[in-house]
C-alpha cells in the first residue's frame, strides 16, 4: 500500500449544504477518538429506515379503519369498529396482512429513496403491491366469521392503502432530499482507483448530490495523479508511507463507504484494505473488472469456501419481448393517422423538389444485422420543416410495424460504428434499436458526448421494463407539449 497516494477532498455539495466534516485537517488523533466513540451519525439512516418500515406496518391498519367507516359508518346495527378491531380472528389478519405488505415493499424496491423513481414505474409497483394486499384481506380471512371480506370494503381497502402508500413514499423522498441538503445521512466515500472509471465515479456522485453520496477522499498510486487533477475545487492532502499508514490516513477520513475501482485488487495490501474496512463495519464495493462480460442478474456461488460470481449471458425474457411487442405495434397503429397525412404532406412537397419522399439509411439492427431506418430526404429539411423536426420520426414507425425497430430502445447507429464497438458496447445489439431512448428521462444525457449517450442506451438493458418504456414515451409527450407551447 505504500506507492498510493491519499488526498480527501471537500465535494461541491458544500455550496448547497452545511457540510459536518468539510474543511476539517485530517489527524490521526481524531481518528482514534472517533474509532473509540459511539457514532451517532451511523445511526441516522437506520432511524429512518425504521420510521419508514413503522409507517407500513401502521398503514394496513389506517387504511382498514377508514375503509370500515366509509362501508360501515351509515349500514344500521352495523359492528362497531372499536369490536371488530377487537376480535382475535381481525388482529390475526391485520397481523399477517401487514408482514406480507411490508415484504412486498421491500421487494419491489420501494424502499430504495436515493434511486430516481420514474412516476409511472413508482404507480405500478404500489398499485400492484396493495393489490395483493387487498386481496389477501379476504384470503386470510376464509373460514373466519368477519365481515372484512366485503367486496365494497375491499375496494375502499385497497383505495385507502394506495393513497397512504403513494403519499408516504413520495414524502419520504422528499424529506431524504431535504435532508441531504443539509449534509444529513450523507455517506462519505472513499475512492480507491486510478482509472478512467474512478474519475466518472467521483463526477458523478459530485454531480448528482441526490444519490446520498459525497467523496471525502480519493486513493491512488502517485505516478498516475492525472485522474484526480481534473477535479475541479479538489483540496488536497497527499501522504506517503508503509501500508498501515495508508491505511491509517484511509480510516482518518471516516468513510462510510470504500469503492475500490481499480485492476491491482489481487495482491496482500489491497486485501489487507478490504478486511481492515469490513471488520471496522465500513462498506467496501468493488467495480467489477469484468465489463466486457458483465450480464443482467448476478449470482453469487461458492466453492467450498471460494466465492465465485456467476456471469449470466443478456437474454430478454419472452413474456417481457411479447408484451414490448404488443405495446410497440399499439402505438403504432394508433399513430397511422397522424403518419398518413404526414407523408402525404411531405408527398407533396417532394412533387414539387422533384425528390424522392423517403429514402432508406442503412442501421444496424438487432444482432448486428443491418436494416434501412425510413427517413424523410434531406431536401425536405427546409427551415419551415425544421420547426418541426419531431415529426421526422414518424417514418420510422414503418420500421416498427416490420419488426426492425422499437418504440422504446437504444438509438440505432451505423454499421461501421458497430464494428468498432467493444464486446461490452455490443451489448446494444441485444434488443431492437428504438424511436425514442431511456435517455429523454435524464436532461444531461444529451449533453454528454457520443461515448456518454451510448453509455445511456446500454443501460437501458438492465432498466428495459414495460414501466420504464411508459415512463419513456410519457416524457416524450410530455416534452413534445411543452415545447409546443413555448414556441407558440
Amino acid at each position: 500500500m505504500g506507492s498510493f497516494f491519499v488526498r480527501s477532498e471537500t465535494s461541491d455539495i458544500a455550496s448547497t449544504s452545511r457540510g459536518l466534516f468539510a474543511g476539517e485537517p485530517v489527524s490521526a488523533g481524531r481518528s482514534a477518538a472517533t474509532r473509540g466513540a459511539f457514532s451517532w451519525r451511523r445511526l441516522r439512516r437506520p432511524l429512518f429506515s425504521l420510521v419508514l418500515y413503522a409507517g407500513d406496518f401502521l398503514a394496513p391498519l389506517f387504511a382498514l379503519a377508514i375503509a370500515y367507516w366509509m362501508r360501515f359508518s351509515a349500514v344500521p346495527y352495523a359492528t362497531p369498529l372499536r369490536e371488530v378491531l377487537g376480535l382475535s380472528s381481525t388482529q390475526f389478519i391485520l397481523l399477517a396482512v401487514t408482514l406480507v405488505h411490508v415484504l412486498m415493499l421491500r421487494k419491489a424496491g420501494i424502499y430504495w429513496l436515493h434511486n430516481a423513481w420514474l412516476p409511472f414505474d413508482l404507480l405500478v409497483r404500489v398499485t400492484v403491491v396493495c393489490a395483493l394486499t387487498t386481496l389477501l384481506l379476504p384470503v386470510v380471512g376464509l373460514g373466519r366469521d368477519t365481515a372484512l371480506v366485503s367486496r365494497t370494503f375491499l375496494l375502499y381497502f385497497w383505495l385507502v392503502l394506495t393513497t397512504l402508500t403513494y403519499s408516504g413514499k413520495i414524502g419520504a423522498q422528499i424529506v431524504v432530499l431535504t435532508m441531504l441538503c443539509f449534509d444529513i445521512g450523507l455517506k462519505r466515500v472513499v475512492v480507491v482507483g486510478n482509472t478512467e472509471t474512478a474519475r466518472r465515479l467521483m463526477r458523478i456522485i459530485r454531480q448528482n448530490p441526490q444519490l446520498g453520496y459525497r467523496v471525502a477522499g480519493v486513493m491512488y498510486r502517485g505516478a498516475d495523479s492525472g485522474v484526480v487533477d481534473d477535479l475541479a475545487q479538489v483540496k488536497k492532502k497527499v501522504s506517503t508511507g508503509s501500508a498501515s499508514q495508508m491505511l491509517r490516513r484511509l480510516l482518518d477520513m471516516n468513510p462510510d463507504v470504500v469503492i475500490i475501482a481499480t485492476s491491482s485488487r489481487r495482491n496482500d495490501d489491497m486485501l489487507n484494505l478490504v478486511g481492515e474496512c469490513t471488520a471496522r463495519h465500513v462498506e467496501v464495493r468493488l467495480v467489477p473488472e469484468f465489463g466486457e462480460v458483465y450480464s443482467r442478474g448476478l449470482v453469487v456461488d461458492r466453492v467450498g469456501l471460494i466465492p465465485m460470481v456467476h456471469l449470466r449471458p443478456l437474454r430478454v425474457p419472452l413474456m417481457s419481448a411479447v408484451l414490448k411487442r404488443a405495446l410497440d405495434l399499439a402505438i403504432a397503429f394508433a399513430m397511422l393517422p397522424l403518419l398518413g397525412a404526414f407523408l402525404l404532406a411531405v408527398y407533396i412537397r417532394a412533387r414539387r423538389e422533384r425528390v424522392p419522399a423517403l429514402t432508406r439509411v442503412m442501421k444496424a439492427g438487432q444482432g448486428g444485422g443491418a436494416f434501412g431506418q425510413y427517413v424523410v430526404h434531406e431536401r425536405l429539411f427546409s427551415e419551415a420543416l425544421r420547426n418541426s423536426s419531431h415529426l421526422f420520426l414518424l417514418p420510422q414507425l414503418i420500421n416498427v410495424l416490420r419488426g426492425e425497430m422499437s418504440v422504446v430502445g437504444p438509438r440505432s447507429t451505423d454499421p461501421e460504428h458497430v464494428a468498432h464497438y467493444s464486446s461490452w458496447e455490443k451489448r446494444v445489439l441485444a434488443v431492437r434499436p428504438g424511436i425514442l431512448g431511456g435517455h429523454l428521462l435524464d436532461p444531461t444525457a444529451s449533453r454528454g458526448g457520443a461515448a456518454e449517450q451510448l453509455e445511456w442506451d446500454i443501460a437501458y438493458l438492465d432498466q428495459r421494463s414495460l414501466a420504464f418504456d411508459i415512463n419513456v414515451i410519457i416524457s416524450a409527450l410530455l416534452a413534445l407539449t411543452v415545447g409546443a407551447r413555448r414556441k407558440g
